[in-house]
């Protein structure tokens, strides 16, 4: 049966809910708090809709697929006999602007497998699906683990575009409160970087993951604010048509290393031509994210 004009106003209304709260400031806890009035209409819409339509309306409703994401997490606490339900955030974790968070995931084996092997600390950018809907990922493997209490906390992301007139390189920086800061350049005329990048601008959002020295990984998904898509788009263009070379990318490189800004651990950007990190169609590779 198509969808009728009840369904799309029914998941409406919760995409409106949803990205009401995370304008305004609010998580994952905020909308378990505040969701019960929109409970019925996600139940009936689960009750009079097949799972193409669900689907269907997941990819018109951002604001909707994030609700059934979330429903879906808690299905599975459920069922496992484990309810993973965030806390009210902390005045400590007020200051990030990453959360956790808990899906299944699905990336590239390949991929995953090299970066992996990659000494660090490092950094890599790749493809992610979950729920039939692909966004970008950043991931970090530092070499020393980052404590449980540090990641609850989330992180800052930044990002700048440095160069001169001839060349320009991405920079990007992980902010961990109370703990240190993670700098990575990558080359914007790389093709994954580029990829990823359009990705992230179209879904206004994307994954990072933090992998532990014992390849554990926990995994954070954050919308893009207005000041983050101000950012990418002003400088989308420049990036996209970016003719920096393997050897200005080496220069940037060396001078920040010698002043980075902000002061940090500065990764080593790998998996640079690993194309697989943007192939979710073979060897699928499902992770499960630790809180």
């Amino acid at each position: 049966m198509p969808l009728t004009a009840h369904h799309l106003q029914q998941a409406g209304l919760i995409d409106s809910f949803v990205k009401t709260t995370f304008a305004r400031g609010g998580d994952e806890a905020d909308l378990l708090r505040t969701m019960m009035d929109y409970m019925p209409a996600f139940k009936g819409l689960l009750d009079s809709t097949s799972s193409a339509e669900m689907n269907e309306l997941c990819q018109r409703f951002d604001g909707f697929y994030r609700f059934a994401s979330l429903m879906e997490s808690l299905a599975k606490g459920l069922a496992d006999g484990v309810i993973e339900v965030p806390e009210a955030p902390t005045p400590s974790s007020q200051t990030g602007n990453v959360r956790a968070w808990l899906p299944k995931l699905t990336v590239n084996g390949t991929f995953i497998q090299t970066f992996i092997d990659a000494p660090t600390p490092c950094f890599a950018l790749g493809l992610v699906e979950e729920h039939q809907r692909q966004s970008g990922f950043l991931a970090l493997r530092p070499t020393e683990l980052i404590p449980p209490d540090i990641m609850d906390r989330g992180f800052r992301f930044g990002h700048a575009l440095l160069g001169n007139d001839t060349f320009e390189v991405v920079q990007f920086s992980f902010h961990f409160y109370g703990f240190g800061i993670y700098n990575v350049l990558v080359n914007p005329s790389n093709s994954i970087v580029q990829a990823v990048l359009d990705v992230m601008l179209e879904q206004k959002d994307y994954f990072f993951f933090a992998m532990d020295p014992h390849q554990q990984v926990t995994a954070f998904r954050s919308g893009l604010g207005d000041d983050d898509l101000a950012g990418l788009k002003t400088n989308h263009s420049r990036m996209m048509a970016s003719m920096t070379t393997p050897a200005q990318y080496e220069t940037a490189l060396t001078q920040f290393s010698h002043n980075p800004d902000p002061p940090g651990t500065l990764l080593t950007w790998t998996c640079q031509a690993c194309f697989e990190a943007l192939d979710l169609v073979n060897d699928r590779l499902e992770m499960n994210p630790k809180a």
